[in-house]
């Protein structure tokens, strides 16, 4: 069954802006982990800055007293006066931007073909374990202040995968941001594309690849991943290959 629900259109920067459905009757926002949804790489954002409450038919948004203000459609908001939200309109907290959509509609998870049903709930306390055949779907960080990623049954998220080590890689929850570290890895941990020496701090947006598998990082404080095994690209820089009396048949090829 299909079914409609209020959303918010989410953008940092100008960035590529994703999705956050109102599932709940009250959402608090700010860079607090245990807010409904956290802001947490912008340290202008209120630790409990604003929340969005369902009010029968209608939404409404209020100011919770922020260090840096709610703004609504370019006007900042009185700390605890509850303004209604209508369709389209534009909710900016620190260098975040929020549209407002009044209904979208929603249709029910379909899973990938060959999708193991039980690799799902990956976010769960109990370690998960991804086999290299199988596709991620989503890991929550909420619950994590250390989250230990390698080969090894003792990390928290285990990928058995021959070119990722026992102990990888680790994300860490560090005030209010997440911080990636690489574990003197074998084959190095990225972030979109780049080695990682010891620690880098992630935002939203940030890819992360670890073996054949690749994290995008969610404004909503989840990783969203896929196995790339089987669209292996391999580089080849620079080569030469001279054979006899001289000829060289590569001259820096790349």
């Amino acid at each position: 069954m299909s079914g409609s629900i209020a959303q918010l259109e989410i953008c940092q920067n100008n960035t590529s802006s994703q999705e956050f459905l109102l599932t709940h009757h009250l959402i608090t926002i700010g860079r607090s982990p245990d807010n409904s949804l956290v802001l947490s790489n912008d340290l202008t954002v209120s630790r409990h800055h604003a929340q969005i409450s369902q009010e029968d038919n209608s939404y409404v948004l209020t100011d919770l007293s922020s260090s840096d203000g709610t703004y609504l459609n370019g006007i900042k908001l009185s700390p605890y006066a509850p303004q209604a939200l209508a369709e389209s309109d534009l909710i900016s907290i620190g260098s975040f931007e929020l549209r407002f959509h009044r209904q979208v509609s929603t249709q029910p998870p379909k899973l990938s073909r060959g999708w193991n049903r039980s690799t799902t709930a990956i976010a769960s306390p109990n370690t998960p374990q991804v086999e290299a055949n199988q596709q991620l779907q989503q890991l929550d960080l909420k619950g994590y202040q250390t989250l230990s990623i390698g080969q090894d049954s003792l990390n928290d998220m285990v990928i058995d995968y021959p070119t990722v080590s026992r102990f990888h890689a680790q994300i860490k929850r560090q005030d209010g941001s997440f911080a990636l570290f690489d574990l003197n890895s074998t084959n190095g941990t990225f972030v979109n594309g780049k080695g990682v020496v010891g620690k880098r701090i992630l935002r939203v947006g940030d890819t992360i690849t670890i073996g054949p598998y690749r994290f995008l990082l969610q404004i909503n404080e989840t990783l969203i991943g896929n196995n790339q095994a089987g669209n292996l690209r391999l580089d080849a820089m620079h080569l030469q290959k001279m054979v006899c009396q001289g000829i060289n048949l590569l001259n820096d090829i790349s």
